[in-house]
């Protein structure tokens, strides 16, 4: 009688565990399979550059130069900042993201239950912040939310008062401090009564900028990202001048460092349309 008594004991505790597990997954959403994955046994992240001529984004530029000049408007409207690269690739990625959707997707790790995979992200976000020095300053990134919906000015704006209001932020604050423990439930991608953050912290992408020049690559940050929930991280390095027909053309390089359990295909295929994007600016506009 006591064994019987030990094994429905232990019969009961693996039920709850089970029912207690489902429950919490069932919160994640929906999970991921990416079928060339599975047979993965290299961990490092899948790196791809791109070489993005600025050719495109410098026409858009004076095409709006001449078109503001054209209207009447006031010297105040004239004095506003101009839209930057950031907030174009920002948004390329934004529309990147409709398409491959599979890579809009964090990569939730959860031993003691047993769960480690991709679970869909239930929006997409993107976020950017600036390399300072040596180190990444996750926490004053900017989150740029539903940035597929977004225009490229509404980008710009937000990017612009956002990083105000960060400059004003206190580093740290007592009550930042006693509710941290609800920032965990960021995992489950919802919004959290009371939570610091609304659904995943820092979204499906975060941009770097500002990158030495040794520490340029996506893969020298992909560690640090990852283990604060980031499955993609793009870095903008610097602008090179190319000769094209005999004259001299600005390009931009982009590394972008994906979650190993990534399909490579995906990645690439990814990384040629944020390309072709950029090279094609008119295509953000519509």
């Amino acid at each position: 009688i006591h064994h019987y008594d030990q094994l429905e004991g232990f019969l009961s505790a693996v039920s709850v565990f089970l029912v207690f597990r489902a429950g919490v997954t069932t919160m994640f959403g929906n999970q991921v399979m990416v079928a060339d994955s599975l047979d993965k046994l290299d961990d490092r992240p899948i790196v791809c550059r791109a070489d993005i001529p600025l050719k495109g984004i410098m026409q858009l530029r004076a095409e709006r130069s001449k078109r503001t000049a054209a209207t009447n408007i006031d010297e105040k409207q004239l004095a506003e900042p101009k839209i930057k690269v950031v907030d174009m690739i920002v948004k390329a990625i934004g529309r990147a993201l409709i398409k491959h959707e599979v890579l809009n997707t964090r990569h939730v790790y959860m031993p003691f239950l047993g769960v480690s995979g991709l679970y869909r992200n239930r929006s997409i976000d993107v976020s950017m912040t600036k390399v300072r020095q040596t180190s990444c300053c996750f926490e004053s990134a900017v989150k740029i939310k539903n940035a597929d919906s977004l225009t490229v000015k509404e980008i710009s704006n937000f990017r612009r008062s956002d990083v105000s209001n960060n400059a004003k932020k206190p580093t740290f604050s007592f009550m930042s401090f006693i509710r941290w423990p609800l920032n965990v439930l960021d995992t489950f991608d919802r919004h959290i009564m009371g939570s610091l953050i609304n659904g995943t912290k820092f979204g499906s992408c975060m941009i770097l900028t500002n990158l030495p020049k040794d520490k340029c690559e996506a893969e020298y940050y992909f560690l640090p990202a990852s283990s604060i929930g980031v499955s993609i991280i793009a870095t903008v390095g610097s602008v090179r001048f190319v000769e094209d027909n005999g004259t001299k053309s600005p390009v931009l390089s982009l590394s972008i460092a994906f979650d190993s359990l990534y399909s490579a295909s995906d990645c690439q295929n990814f990384t040629k349309l944020v390309q072709h994007l950029l090279e094609h600016p008119q295509q953000l506009e519509k």
